[in-house]
């Protein structure tokens, strides 16, 4: 696991706490499900493509 320091607006750290807080899990999970489902894996591309 690697630890990460943002700084986030604090709008959105409220909104994330919120979302956290509703689903009775703690904040660093609730920003990770979110990071993975909008990050793309880059698993399937070529290697040469993951540069361009």
């Amino acid at each position: 696991m690697t630890t990460i320091t943002i700084n986030l607006p604090d709008a959105l750290a409220e909104r994330v706490g919120g979302a956290a807080r509703a689903v009775h899990r703690p904040l660093e999970d609730v920003l990770t499900a979110m990071l993975d489902g909008v990050v793309p894996s880059l698993d399937d591309v070529p290697e040469d493509c993951r540069h361009c």
